[in-house]
């Protein structure tokens, strides 16, 4: 199964308008991609109202300091409940370049977006750029995009794939990648600012592609699908109002989850240019990801969500499974602790448990960092050891049980003059867990 790394989208600027849905678990924040969020700590615009949603961006959000502002609890300091190893640090990436997507095409190959960020305030990306990997090394494929976001792949081969991003007025940019090197190819769209938000391409001329509307007919930011064929772009109408995710299964043919107007998503099932629900989630429950390692063996990842809360530390883990005649919800019997799961390859799922920061720090109720990891492999859970105590989410883009590549994300809080707050930007890390032992690249 190729990985579809365009994934979470968080708060970007106030012109945007985003819908109020349940945020995306630790386990899965990918952003993926899991790419830059700048937050300028104080925001008006209540937090839990916007939900991420698919591919990173950046985010500027606000927390008032204390009137007597003291430093901040360092963010690698919390407690975390599962063994701590610290990783090993693979070598071959330039330096400053962080891994913001990644897919394996063999074995211990693949490819990844990479960008660069200095400005510890604004949190975008000086430049970015796409590099081939291999045993080990680093190669860039074609010249770096200053000012441009690159925060999700899709890759067909070892040779050919696509790429998506944005620059930092939300205008969307997509890339095809063939024989080593890119060139930029048009959006299914007209509109400036739609950026592509899932894209999943079966075959060089066929695949799909959900792209953000800057303003939806609810009065928040949608998604439209779109599918290519013979060398066009056609729209597909659905009832969802945000993908999240999409499974190609043969010519013409999908399944594609999305967020609805009433705290539920749903699955529909693309066929013959026609969309047709086939599932629907409980209330106050949401459907994250699709993972396809064949097309009777596909299975959804969710949530459900405590209502009085929100928090993800009050999640519990939401998972069906698709046979190839019928879908079930599957009871993972994973550790009470686990609010999260993620399924790892056909016989393994991983388990997320998450912790907020301490009362006394200000991003208490704002975030939440991954205290513990289980794995079941065998049908039994044990317990994994965590690479970081500042993790706020870890997606997993590969499907080995033995051999598990996922992009991390983690928070840097600078403090602002005359006391005001901090500003705190979101970065990410390519991690590898093989073998008991965790190794980072771009941290």
């Amino acid at each position: 199964m190729r990985r579809r790394d365009l994934r979470t989208r968080e708060l970007d600027d106030d012109s945007r308008e985003y819908p109020a849905q349940p945020r995306q678990p630790a386990s899965q924040w990918r952003p993926a991609a899991t790419s830059v969020i700048a937050a300028l700590l104080v925001m008006t615009l209540g937090v839990a109202a916007f939900a991420a949603i698919s591919m990173s961006r950046t985010a500027k959000r606000e927390i008032k300091a204390p009137a007597t502002a003291t430093p901040m609890e360092p963010l690698w300091s919390t407690t975390a409940t599962s063994p701590l190893q610290a990783p090993r640090r693979g070598a071959g990436l330039p330096q400053g370049v962080e891994i913001t997507a990644f897919t394996l095409t063999g074995t211990d190959e693949g490819w990844g977006t990479g960008c660069v960020i200095t400005n510890q305030v604004a949190g975008f990306p000086d430049r970015c750029m796409v590099f081939h990997y291999a045993s080990g090394a680093w190669a860039q494929a074609g010249p770096a995009l200053p000012g441009i976001r690159l925060s999700g792949l899709d890759m067909l081969s070892s040779s050919e794939g696509w790429v998506a991003g944005c620059d930092d007025s939300s205008r969307g940019l997509l890339l095809h990648i063939a024989n080593g090197a890119w060139q930029q190819e048009p959006l299914p769209t007209a509109e400036p600012q739609s950026d592509v938000t899932v894209m999943a391409m079966r075959t060089p001329d066929e695949g799909w592609m959900a792209v953000a509307n800057p303003k939806g007919a609810q009065g928040g930011a949608n998604t439209s699908l779109y599918h290519y064929s013979g060398g066009v772009w056609t729209l597909v109408s659905t009832s969802l109002q945000y993908i999240t995710d999409i499974a190609p299964v043969a010519d013409g043919e999908a399944w594609v989850i999305g967020w609805n107007t009433d705290a539920t998503s749903s699955l529909a099932h693309i066929q013959g240019g026609t969309a047709t629900v086939a599932l629907t989630s409980p209330s106050d429950s949401t459907f994250y990801r699709l993972r396809m390692f064949a097309p009777n063996d596909i299975w959804i990842e969710g949530a459900r969500h405590d209502p009085k809360t929100n928090y993800y530390t009050d999640d519990t883990p939401l998972v069906y499974h698709f046979d190839g005649a019928t879908w079930s919800d599957v009871s993972l019997g994973a550790s009470k602790s686990a609010q999260h799961a993620s399924v790892v390859a056909s016989d393994t799922v991983w388990g997320f448990a998450s912790v907020k920061p301490p009362l006394t720090s200000p991003l208490y109720g704002m975030v939440e960092y991954i205290a513990s990891i289980y794995s079941n492999a065998g049908g039994q859970w044990k317990t994994l050891s965590v690479p970081y105590k500042d993790l706020q989410s870890l997606d997993v883009v590969s499907s080995s049980s033995a051999d598990v590549w996922a992009v991390g994300s983690y928070m840097v809080m600078t403090p602002l003059p005359n006391n005001a707050g901090y500003s705190g930007v979101g970065h990410s890390v390519l991690l590898r867990y093989t073998g008991g032992s965790w190794t980072e690249y771009g941290r």
